[in-house]
This record gives C-alpha cells, structure tokens and sequence, in this order.
C-alpha cells in the first residue's frame, strides 16, 4: 500500500492545526488590543457589554453598530459631540465586541431589540433616541415597533430597512456550510480577513477617503470566529426578516430622521432611505452629498446634527 496518501493526510492535518494556532494567536492579540472597557448587564443570559458617557439626567441615546462593528464606532467624534447635553449607552450588539449571543436562536433584530429593551430597563434608562446604523437601523425600527411607548424617537444612519434582491457575499454564505463553515471561521479567517477587510473598508468610505480614526477601530475583534460567524448569520438571514418587518413601519407615530451619504454603495438609499420617507414622510430626510456608507466614522459631525434635531422635535411636541 501506498504511503503517499496517508503523508498527504498529515501534512493536510499540520497544515490546519498551523492555522488553527496562527488564527488563535491573532484572536488573543486582537483582545489584547482592544480589551472591554465597558460595563456588562446579563438579560436571560445573554451578557451584553456598554459604554456609557454623558449626563444620566439627559435625554437617553441608545447606539448601535452595524454589522462587524462594535459599540467603539461611536467614540470617534459622535460620542464626544453628544456627551455634554445627552446620556450615551453605546452597546456591543449580541455575538459582537465583548457581548455574548445566545444559543439556542438566531437573535433577530426583533430579539436584539428585546434585550435592549430590558437591559435599559434593568439600568432605569427610560425612552431613549434611538441610533441605529446600517444593520442595527433594524435593531432600532424594531424596537420602536415592539416597545413604543418606551422609545422617544428613531434615527436610521445608512440603514437597511427592506429586504433586497440577491445574494450577500460568499465569504457569510459559505459560514452556514456544515463542518465547513466552522472550520473556515475557526482556522483561516483572521489570518486571510484582515486583507480583505481593509479593502472593504475602501468601498465601504468612498467617496469619502478612509479618515485616521479609522486606524482605531477595533476591525479585528469581528474576525474573531464566533463574531465572524455571529455576523454571517446575522447578514444572511437579515433580508427574510426585514420583508415582514418593514410592513409594519406605518405603525410607527413617534418622530423620525433618516441620515444617508447619497454615495453609499453598501446600502442602497434608493433601496432603503429613500423608500422609507417614501412611505413616512413626516420622517425628516438629511443627505449627506459626496458621503459613503461609514457615516459615524467619516462625518461624525452629521449624526451629532442629526441627533440634535431629532431631539428638538421630540422636545417640542
């Protein structure tokens, strides 16, 4: 019989087990460099991790980062624009940063918002703004649906809203393969993510450049595998759920803005901004001309605007 199949087998298996340590040691680093700095609150055990800033005598602002985000994507000019006349709780959406997910279901954006909910409540924040951005803007819209009388208004940041057409990329489709899936996550992705994450980021800005706090973001720490996975499901599945979702936004009596870069080639404003102050006009529209998707880190000056006017309006009414 033949050795070379069974050398092959072994240099197959050194080989994954090399880039099992090599992912490994990448995730202790990224760790290393971006430990929590937050508080916790559990809610049905789920431990969910949160910056606070501000006045907790001011109106409350609940943030939430969008896919491979953490709640760090707020500290670089939002939060600093906001803390002095508002109370800030930016949170690591569950499966994200230093935040746990649970186990036994997919946390939709209808779950995610229930947990928010009840870890506001568990802190006494009560009615907060809500801030979400790109995925989390169905985190908010949800919340607002399901507890509106514990909501003071919503503001969507390059949100997606409806459900689209197509599929979304390989890499998150690939995650949900049986046995493959798993073993891509736990022995390849940070070593061969941190490229391809860079040039998403590229898209991700433009038209605006890549500006210096991006370099402060803590990237890797959603290339870990469990939040890597956590995210692909979260893209995956998030479609389906929005096409119930979004029949519902009619409900919804409490003010409203919508803030988009008419560049955002992530997230169709057509497709989603646009379509919802089509069907709530009363929502204030901003665009940002010349602006990408990364809003909160390439016009930070537009959110805090944004929050401010939205915040006007919840006052004056």
């Amino acid at each position: 019989m033949s050795l070379a199949p069974l050398a092959a087998l072994g240099a197959l298996g050194a080989a994954g087990a090399g880039l099992a340590a090599w992912n490994h040691s990448l995730r202790a680093a990224a760790e290393r460099s971006w430990p929590a700095e937050g508080r916790f609150v559990s809610v049905d055990g789920t431990r969910l991790h949160y910056l606070e800033y501000g006045n907790p005598a001011k109106q409350a602002v609940l943030l939430l980062h969008g896919a491979n985000g953490t709640c760090r994507d707020w500290t670089h000019g939002v939060a600093q624009g906001l803390e002095r006349d508002f109370h800030l709780l930016a949170f690591d959406r569950p499966g994200s940063g230093w935040s746990t997910r649970p186990r036994s279901v997919w946390p939709d954006p209808g779950v995610q918002a229930a947990l928010l909910h009840d870890a506001l409540q568990k802190l006494g924040v009560m009615r907060p703004i809500l801030v979400g951005f790109s995925w989390a803007a169905a985190v908010a819209m949800a919340y607002a649906l399901d507890h509106p009388d514990a909501a003071a208004g919503v503001l969507s940041v390059g949100g997606v809203l409806y459900s689209w057409r197509g599929s979304v990329n390989w890499l998150y489709r690939f995650a949900a393969t049986p046995v493959l899936g798993p073993l891509l996550a736990r022995a390849f992705i940070m070593p061969v993510g941190r490229p391809f994450a860079r040039r998403w980021a590229y898209s991700a800005f433009a038209p605006d450049p890549i500006p210096p706090a991006f370099d402060g973001a803590a990237v890797e720490l959603a290339l870990r595998p469990d939040s890597f996975l956590a995210t692909a499901e979260d893209i995956r599945r998030l479609s389906e759920f929005l096409s119930g979702q979004s029949r519902r936004y009619a409900e919804l009596a409490m003010p409203l803005a919508i803030l988009v870069g008419d560049g955002d080639g992530v997230v169709s404003p057509r497709l989603h901004s646009f379509r919802l102050h089509r069907e709530l006009p009363e929502a204030d529209l901003i665009v940002e001309k010349g602006a990408g998707h990364l809003l909160p880190y390439a016009r930070p000056e537009a959110v805090v605007s944004a929050v401010r006017s939205l915040a006007a309006r919840i006052e004056a009414r």
